[in-house]
């Protein structure tokens, strides 16, 4: 979990310690800084201790079955979008789905992890027809 979520989390974080004492997450710093209540962060914040415990809990299952995760970068600032990718991209798993709209991952993020992605779909709603339509090997901007 730790490792999970120091990838993703802010640099102030890199040396603190998830733990569940008490039923509630908190984060233990390093060299005696007081803990902090996942609780009371930031929306990142608190979505990467969300994306760490989903990570650590498929780790910890050893299933060998997708992970789907819907709009990852939501509130985070423009320098962890593309860290919080990287991480998700180099998790061993044999398949993870980001769920994302057009405004979170951009072609430029997209060029990050490219060599990651194994496969690109493009959901568009087609009021005519009222139905969605499913595009492979499309993205946002292609």
């Amino acid at each position: 979990m730790t490792r999970h979520f120091t990838q993703i989390a802010d640099e102030r974080f890199r040396k603190a310690r998830v733990t569940f004492r008490d039923g509630e997450p908190k984060l233990l710093g390093a060299d005696g800084e007081p803990e902090s209540f996942i609780g009371t962060m930031s929306g990142f914040e608190r979505r990467s201790f969300g994306l760490a415990f989903s990570l650590a809990l498929a780790e910890i299952t050893q299933r060998r079955i997708p992970l789907v995760i819907d709009t990852p970068l939501g509130n985070a600032d423009s320098k962890y979008r593309l860290r919080t990718l990287k991480a998700l991209t180099k998790f061993d798993s044999d398949q993870i789905i980001i769920l994302t709209h057009d405004c979170e991952v951009t072609a430029d993020l997209l060029a990050g992890i490219e060599r990651e992605v194994g496969q690109k779909f493009l959901v568009e709603f087609d009021a005519k027809t009222n139905e969605s339509l499913v595009r492979p090997n499309r993205f946002f901007e292609d």
